[in-house]
């Protein structure tokens, strides 16, 4: 499966960038993600505000899109729950689910001392 990749400069006719480079911030994502699977009532709040598709980083856009099926199913938001979604959706090495999660709930650790 190809994963789509938010372009950073969108060109006008030729090399010219029509907007500079969009904001991202890898800790910010990470954050987010890590939030959610300390707490799943987080994603309640987050999906407010924010869209997989609004995430920079395509790996983050797929763990995102999989906590929102897995709260629309009423399961429980974990890695194992996760991993195995990823993984009937083929898509379990693109998005690097045990590495990000790790992270993701590192920084967000980090954020709450």
């Amino acid at each position: 499966m190809n994963v789509l990749v938010k372009t950073a400069m969108r060109p006008v006719s030729g090399s010219r960038p029509l907007a500079p480079p969009l904001p991202q911030s890898l800790e910010a994502e990470r954050s987010i993600l890590g939030a959610v699977l300390l707490e799943n009532r987080a994603l309640n709040a987050i999906v407010q505000r924010l869209h997989a598709a609004d995430l920079f980083f395509p790996q983050h856009r797929l763990i995102l899109a999989s906590m929102i099926r897995l709260s629309e199913a009423q399961q429980p938001i974990d890695p194992v729950t996760l991993m195995d979604d990823l993984e009937r959706r083929q898509e379990l090495e693109i998005a690097g689910v045990y590495r990000t999660c790790r992270a993701s709930r590192s920084a967000c650790h980090e954020s709450q001392t």
